[in-house]
């Protein structure tokens, strides 16, 4: 067991003690993280010794696992707006050609840096359900999920290891991150552990260390010790860090801020949204309640004055005027009656010469006319287009300019192309 009192966290308000947990093989890994202190140790052997350990570890704790660097998939990339709002638009044009499953089938999480600099982090739903089930085989439901590509950078940072690469070495998988002035540049899942034939182990290993390029920083080595890559790294043995993955689990769920990992939403939230809407709903039935009882006698009285005074009314201007109150109001000079509907035929003509775009259907409706009774409401139509393009950054620059020229633009993915819905006055 080992005792990480003297590294020590910014301190911070926890309600509860953190726990992270990472298992391979038989031997398991565990750190509890609690008023500032760390406490790690690995049990190995049977699972009845291990579940007395983790009761023991987990006790009033939240539960914290990460996805392992095969079931996770990260990228970086720029998109060139300012406004957040925009960059999440934006994003899934970008994410079609950078991630090898459906979109639809994932979970995507993004974060977002100055000058448009993204960070995404992807897994499939199905690898997320798998991970679930295989704690739960072990009696264990983490409240919080991270990756330990993300553990690993948060360990690196918390030790102030600014321009490092890291090589976590796993029993059969491997990690190796490049960090440089803070910021994960890159991160790659080695098919390698500490039990690999050194073969395996230089020719991999070499493979990924040519895609991260030349010039690189110093390493930093974690998780199991091996001799074989200390040896092909020339480091020192005795220099690894044999806890990192779970420390920066820990780290990870107790920062929370815009950088946190999260793929489980916790419970203790869909517990407080299903008292809220109780409660909501509640005072909704009171209030309908009061108002139907109380206020229903009043609101008839009203109700057949109103139709009183309104048959009067209209006898009244029928006899002496010879037209009913409706068509009483007088058109104002320069009201939408005396303009010409917007011609919506000029604006489909320009869509269909843009460059890569094939339209593949249109609708269209009239949403909002003016008339006599309203005579200042604008016109306004529904379009409902879809159309496919030669590449996802054509169909990016299509949608810019809608969303720029139109209004309430909406898009989505259908079928083979796309679906843009928007408002055309």
């Amino acid at each position: 067991m080992n005792h990480y009192n003297d590294q020590v966290m910014e301190p911070r308000a926890l309600k509860k003690p953190i726990v992270a947990l990472h298992q391979e093989g038989e031997t398991l890994e565990v750190t509890r993280f609690d008023n500032g202190a760390l406490i790690s140790e690995k049990i190995s052997g049977e699972r009845a010794l291990q579940r007395i350990a983790l009761d023991h570890l987990t006790k009033e704790a939240t539960i914290v696992t990460g996805l392992s660097g095969r079931e996770l998939l990260f990228r970086r990339l720029e998109i060139p707006l300012k406004e957040k709002r925009a960059i999440l638009k934006a994003l899934p044009f970008q994410l079609e050609s950078l991630i090898p499953y459906p979109v639809e089938q994932s979970i995507i999480l993004p974060q977002i840096g100055k000058k448009g600099k993204v960070k995404v982090f992807a897994t499939q739903k199905k690898s997320l359900q798998e991970h679930l089930r295989f704690w739960k085989c072990r009696l264990v439901e983490p409240e919080f999920i991270s990756a330990h590509f993300q553990a690993l950078w948060r360990y690196a940072i918390h030790v102030g290891k600014k321009n490092i690469a890291l090589l976590h070495l796993g029993e059969k998988e491997s990690s190796l991150l490049l960090i440089r002035e803070g910021e994960l540049q890159s991160a790659i899942s080695l098919a390698f552990g500490a039990t690999g034939q050194e073969q395996q182990i230089k020719r991999e290993l070499f493979r990924a260390l040519k895609f991260l390029g030349e010039d690189l920083p110093p390493f930093l080595l974690t998780g199991r010790k091996s001799d074989k890559v200390c040896e092909i790294l020339q480091h020192d043995s005795s220099d690894v860090e044999p806890f990192a993955l779970t420390v920066g689990l820990a780290f990870d769920a107790s920062a929370q801020d815009q950088e946190t990992l999260q793929f489980q939403r916790p419970a203790s939230h869909l517990v407080k949204l299903r008292k809220r809407f109780f409660l909501c709903s509640t005072l909704v039935l009171l209030y309908l309640m009061v108002f139907s009882f109380v206020g229903r006698g009043i609101i008839r009285s009203k109700e057949q004055a109103l139709q009183n005074r309104e048959q009067e009314l209209g006898l009244f201007c029928k006899k002496e005027l010879g037209v009913t109150p409706l068509q009483l109001g007088k058109v104002k000079v320069g009201s939408a009656l005396e303009k010409e509907g917007p011609q919506l035929s000029q604006f489909l003509s320009y869509l269909s010469q843009q460059e890569g775009i094939v339209i593949n259907r249109v609708h269209y409706r009239l949403e909002s006319y003016p008339n006599v009774e309203k005579p200042t409401t604008p016109y306004e139509v529904q379009v409902d287009l879809e159309f496919s393009a030669k590449s996802s950054e054509l169909a990016n620059r299509f949608y810019e300019k809608i969303r720029k020229q139109q209004k309430k633009v909406k898009w989505q993915r259908h079928e083979n192309g796309y679906q843009i819905t928007f408002s055309y006055a």
